[in-house]
């Protein structure tokens, strides 16, 4: 499905790559893959003013076109001569494009609110390309025989944070808009600038039953804007299920909303409380339910192709079993796929307390084997630590592992929806920490689904401050494995038994599975000459660590310095 563009100046010597169409104006070469997927979504205006590019799934189209009375088009053409191209933050939906303003030689670049279709640039203008694939950036680059350099800093973060911040790439000199922000080319200049910000300013004021009132018509229509845009393909319904409360929402909502055809996926290791408790909860709705099991942890061996598909971004490994579930089972009428992320946010987790603070770089992070100190030239452009982890952890992080299912169809969360998210920010604190806002919704609006074992607890939300039996005996054999566990371990045994809330239990998977342990040490041996000498000290240190998640970070550093540094 995957649709894109590029766009460069250097018109001596062209770079064609098959499935584009070329549009010439003046010194750019621009060059459109439509998406033949949502087809009425991916449009070119080309006219004497202007040239637009819009590529996406825009949720909101039939709204707008309604309200204005025009066509969608016109739309487009009329609202960039009233408001400039920061008119795109009335869209909802993934999306990217551009606009090249022929009377005033001006090129601008945006991606979506939450950047969920990646733009990559070259920050040199003598040589600049802009495209929505990091591949076509290098290779083009490549042609010019343009110098490309490694980037120590995001080689750090991704060992340490498991994803790259702010608008880093792998390589020095390309970088990657991130979401709500427009890059313009003007007069040879290349400047970056926000469109659009999740800000927590003004806090609303209002109490918890109100703002759960209010919540919930946000969330319903979020839902409903991508019921109808698979309705209006002939798709079904895609959405993640797991044992957890926010994939489980989005679940009974378009059943509320009377959604035909609901496809239920889970992915995890077999017979774990994710597993369990999605394919109860798929029973009770009455709708079809998509198993992938990660046993053994096999997906681990795809890295090469998953590190082409994060673009290393991020931990190859957070997406691969959607990946494979979608690999395995995707067919054409498959819509848009729906997830329960981006719920760091309502759920109080990307705050260091009950009030706001400032914005600072002691973020989350997916090791603390090497203690690494970053520095950001726009820190300054957030206002508070919540707003910093948005953009970093939520966007850059678990925000991207749903990107890789782009070869196939969008996937996109009802909690990352703009007017969601927005008013989310703006609920006080007190009321997303202990998830107290989420729960009560749940309880009040949705009373069915809160009798479910949620995964966290292994208690249903009904049965929370109660006795109850069934998460005494899981909490007792959670204890009882634990320490066989530990034996086994004690004595030198690579074995362990599976602990049943694990959904992606690596350590297990790493002892248990003697192919795995030889994938990762060959992986490391046969590549690391892909990495620059003065790097491996760091690389080295964590093939040495005994935890798993060090040795995936590793080898996840230098399978993208091999796919796009070499």
């Amino acid at each position: 499905m995957i649709s894109g563009f590029y766009i460069y100046k250097n018109l001596e010597k062209k770079f064609n790559i098959p499935g584009y169409k070329e549009f010439m104006h003046k010194n750019f070469s621009f060059n459109i893959k439509f998406n033949e997927k949502f087809y009425n979504d991916s449009l070119v205006i080309d006219d004497n003013e202007i040239m637009l590019f819009l590529d996406g799934a825009i949720l909101n189209k039939s709204d707008i076109v309604n309200q204005e009375s025009c066509t969608f088009n016109e739309y487009l053409k009329n609202s960039y001569i009233k408001k400039g191209i920061k008119f795109i933050n009335e869209l909802r939906g993934p999306f990217f494009g551009f606009c090249f303003d022929k009377t005033r030689d001006r090129l601008e670049i945006f991606t979506s609110h939450n950047g969920e279709k990646a733009i990559y640039y070259n920050d040199d203008v003598n040589y600049f390309i802009v495209s929505s694939s990091l591949d076509i950036t290098v290779r083009y680059l490549k042609t010019l025989d343009y110098s490309l350099i490694i980037n120590t800093t995001a080689i750090k973060e991704l060992l340490s944070l498991g994803y790259l911040l702010s608008n880093h790439t792998i390589i020095s000199n390309i970088k990657r808009l991130i979401g709500g922000k427009l890059l313009e080319l003007s007069e040879n200049k290349l400047i970056e600038y926000r469109y659009h910000k999740y800000s927590s300013n003004p806090v609303l004021n209002d109490d918890l039953d109100n703002l759960i009132e209010k919540f919930d018509v946000l969330y319903t229509q979020a839902i409903n804007r991508i019921l109808l845009k698979n309705k209006e393909y002939g798709f079904n319904n895609v959405a993640d299920l797991s044992g957890g409360l926010d994939s489980r929402m989005v679940n009974f909502v378009l059943k509320k909303l009377n959604a035909n055809n609901i496809i239920a996926t889970c992915y995890s290791q077999s017979k774990t409380a994710d597993h369990k408790i999605s394919k109860k909860v798929a029973s009770y709705l009455n709708i079809k339910h998509i198993f992938q099991p990660l046993n053994k942890g096999t997906f681990l061996f795809d890295i090469d192709e998953m590190v082409s598909l994060t673009e290393a971004q991020s931990i190859y490994f957070i997406g691969t079993g959607a990946y494979k579930l979608f690999k395995k089972n995707y067919t054409s009428d498959w819509g848009i796929s729906i997830s329960g992320a981006f719920a760091s946010n309502i759920n109080g987790l990307l705050t260091e307390g009950m009030e706001h603070t400032d914005p600072s770089l002691t973020t989350i992070r997916y090791s603390k084997l090497i203690d690494f100190s970053f520095k950001l030239d726009n820190l300054e452009e957030f206002d508070t630590f919540e707003e910093f982890n948005t953009y970093s952890f939520n966007l850059k992080l678990i925000y991207e592992s749903l990107r890789i299912r782009r070869n196939y169809t969008y996937a996109i969360s009802p909690m990352a929806d703009v007017d969601v998210a927005e008013f989310i920010a703006r609920v006080p604190i007190k009321y997303r920490k202990k998830r107290i806002l989420l729960k009560k919704w749940i309880i009040n609006k949705y009373p069915e689904a809160a009798k479910f074992t949620w995964q966290h607890t292994m208690k249903p939300l009904t049965h929370e401050d109660k006795i109850y039996i069934p998460k005494l005996l899981n909490s007792f054999s959670i204890f009882l494995k634990r320490a066989i566990n530990k034996f086994f371990k004690l004595i030198g045994l690579n074995f362990a038994l599976y602990i049943k809330d694990d959904m992606n239990p690596f350590a297990l998977w790493y002892r248990n599975n003697k192919k795995l342990r030889i994938f990762i040490k060959n992986y490391y041996e046969n590549n690391i000459q892909f990495v620059p000498t003065e790097n491996h000290k760091y690389i080295n240190e964590y093939m040495r660590s005994d935890n798993p998640i060090d040795k995936l970070l590793a080898i996840n550093v230098i399978a993208g310095i091999k796919k796009f540094l070499n």
